[in-house]
């Protein structure tokens, strides 16, 4: 293989999946502008591919990603994993089955922990639910041109009324 690490089970494949852990890599902080955006368009074509069959992951955050240097993989999800809250959709939260839209929202919520350094949606449970239901995330740092030109797109798929 390319000698990483396994970390998880391919969503897709049901093999086990080569790469870092998203997660591992955000606790350095925010990740350069370049790698934000390699991974945000890895970690993308990989939910695409999900999607195109018919999947939903429901609880997508930094737990079930894992990337590699030209590639991002969607990991199987882990039942009741109480780290995903922060990733967690509006819709979800109100108690309604995720969808497709639910794995965009948490999509935006990890491009903007990997370009941020921290979490969209911080605070205990209570507080990271009110978060997600009524409140935006700060403003991301402007000092890359990478970085204004992906927020906006943080911000809509962040949207609270999923299209």
């Amino acid at each position: 293989m390319n000698g990483l690490p396994e970390r998880g089970i391919d969503i897709l494949t049901g093999q086990p999946a080569q790469g870092e852990l998203l997660a591992e890599l955000l606790q350095t902080g925010p990740l350069a502008p370049e790698l934000v955006l390699r991974y945000a368009i890895g970690i993308g074509k990989a939910l695409g591919r999900v999607h195109d069959r018919g999947v939903v992951h429901g609880s997508l955050s930094p737990w079930s990603i894992a990337v590699g240097e030209h590639n991002a993989t969607i990991l199987q999800p882990v039942a009741q994993d109480a780290r995903a809250q922060a990733y967690t959709s509006p819709e979800q939260i109100r108690g309604e089955a995720p969808d497709w839209r639910s794995d965009v929202f948490a999509y935006g919520a990890v491009l903007y922990e990997m370009a941020a350094g921290r979490p969209a949606f911080a605070g205990g449970p209570d507080a990271v639910r009110a978060a997600i239901l009524s409140r935006s995330p700060p403003p991301l740092p402007a000092e890359s041109p990478v970085l204004s030109a992906i927020e906006p797109v943080i911000a809509d798929c962040l949207n609270k009324e999923p299209l």
